[in-house]
């Protein structure tokens, strides 16, 4: 059966539309706060890192290797929605042909919360691992023959990669068991060929973190729960704006049923549900909490709710919903592409007075550096006290090939969210050395002082920002370290829980 030209010329032309718009948009935006902080991750491999599981890192480094340019290590991203979308549109044509197949990966695609993130960051790939990990599932549980299935290791291998993308891959598991278990014909080898897969990703991050303070286990589960708590109306609104930026263009056009159903479809429709709903419900059950929210924390369930309405739903009505979301799109892409085309017309008074150093850095980064240069001559560490500040500086030192400019680092409380720079910081080999703190604003040099033998102060100005940096002399690692460090770790890596903690025995203080 062919698809009538009516409905491909349209499907094609949108779908070309946006592909053009979405690859504009990650080749300008620029690198930016969290992103910065991944690519330094990336750049830094590791067998995990701080605050989450370490894919994102191991997603990134490969096309580090190769270049740091904004596009290319968003290549990868801009990749998964195109899998994704093609991958969804050949499991629904299976069941509702060829039309309901084309305008569904179409939807897909053009469904904005999907469609604007360019940028790195671990949802991605935790939404690329969950989805194939989920198509390998639903087909293996259907096929399995024998007691032990190999694509049913396979699902749970993608299933691992995506829990060490975020645990948020945990709460697909529910809907996992709730479909498979009345369907399946070897439950224990099903339960085992999936344990099979998932568990050497389990395995290698518990080693990792006894190794490392805990650390992945002391965010997720303290120290982001005490820093997100709030109220529970609150949080529920962002559970609210999740339901929102999923199903804007997608709910006004639910109701109507399909007629056109077969039981293949319906077993389908309710796997998608299964693990649409579940997740759904206990986000909604930790927001009535009071635990705060991401925006982008439901971004990996939704090829699973198109999925769902591209099922039940009659095509005219998948169609209007994906023509809908490629308007929508495309004008918001546009919108964001001439923001980031011309910076200091259209954001400098958005972004550039709200992170006005950051803005100005990367607007005019060789002026900048070029500012900067002097003043970092015989430094061998640069910190800031904001992690995102530190890897934007160091993305930027790299890309500009500034490779004689000193590495960064964080200092005090502003590495509560970045313990990655407390592994990679080896405070020994800096007693005695000359280094420098940067901070937008001023710095009070009585902080500091005792820790240098001498030290001086510079001001300098970015663009509309003010920053000082104080470039000290002899830089006393040791008693800083016991003064200023270890209180920090002590606070945030808890020994009752065991382990190493090498960043803890940095310094013998017996």
């Amino acid at each position: 059966m062919t698809l009538p030209k009516r409905i491909l010329q349209p499907v094609i032309l949108l779908g070309a539309v946006l592909v053009l718009i979405r690859l504009v948009l990650a080749w300008i935006f620029p690198v930016f706060a969290d992103e910065a902080y991944y690519l330094y991750w990336g750049s830094h491999f590791s067998g995990g890192y701080y605050d989450l599981p370490p894919m994102i890192g191991w997603w990134l480094w490969p096309l580090l290797k190769i270049s740091s340019h904004p596009f290319w290590i968003r290549i990868f991203n801009f990749s998964v929605s195109l899998l994704i979308a093609k991958a969804l549109a050949d499991r629904i044509g299976h069941s509702r042909g060829v039309e309901a197949s084309r305008v569904s990966g179409l939807l897909f695609l053009a469904l904005p919360l999907p469609f604007l993130t360019v940028i790195s960051f671990p949802d991605l790939p935790l939404l690329f691992f969950c989805f194939f990990s989920a198509l390998l599932f639903h087909h293996g549980v259907l096929s399995q023959r024998r007691f032990l299935s190999l694509e049913l290791v396979a699902s749970g291998s993608l299933w691992g990669s995506a829990f060490l993308s975020k645990y948020f891959a945990l709460f697909l598991i529910p809907g996992f068991l709730l479909w498979a278990w009345p369907r399946s014909n070897h439950r224990l080898g099903g339960v085992l060929s999936f344990v099979l897969g998932a568990v050497p990703f389990g395995i290698q991050h518990l080693l990792w973190n006894r190794g490392h303070c805990w650390s992945n286990i002391i965010f997720n589960l303290i120290t982001r729960q005490q820093a997100f708590e709030g109220t529970a109306f609150a949080t529920t609104g962002f559970l609210i704006l999740h339901l929102i930026g999923v199903g804007l263009t997608v709910l006004p056009f639910m109701g109507a049923r399909a007629q056109e159903r077969s039981k293949e479809s319906g077993d389908l429709e309710k796997f998608f549900f299964f693990l649409w709903v579940i997740p759904v419900l206990i986000f909604f059950v930790t927001a009535l909490s009071g635990r705060g929210q991401g925006l982008h924390w439901l971004l990996f369930l939704t090829p699973f709710f198109i999925g769902w309405f591209s099922l039940r739903s009659p095509v005219i009505q998948i169609r209007r919903a994906a023509a809908t979301s490629a308007v929508i799109s495309s004008i918001l892409g546009l919108v964001l592409c001439l923001a980031f085309a011309f910076p200091e017309r259209l954001l400098a008074r958005t972004v550039g007075e709200r992170f006005p150093f950051e803005f100005s850095v990367i607007t005019d980064a060789p002026s900048f550096f070029r500012d900067l240069r002097p003043e970092l001559e015989g430094v061998q560490k640069l910190f800031t006290q904001s992690y995102s500040l530190s890897s934007l500086l160091e993305y930027e030192f790299e890309r500009s090939g500034m490779r004689d400019f000193p590495a960064t680092g964080v200092l005090e409380s502003g590495s509560r969210f970045g313990r990655v720079f407390d592994f990679t910081a080896n405070w020994k080999s800096l007693e005695g050395s000359r280094i420098a703190i940067l901070k937008t604003g001023s710095i009070e040099p009585s902080r500091y002082e005792s820790f240098f033998t001498a030290y001086k102060m510079v001001r300098g100005r970015a663009g509309s920002a003010e920053y000082s940096i104080l470039v000290g002399e002899g830089f006393k690692a040791r008693d800083y370290w016991l003064q200023r460090v270890l209180p920090e770790l002590n606070h945030f890596y808890p020994a009752v829980l065991g382990g190493n903690c090498p960043i803890r025995e940095e310094f013998d203080v017996r």
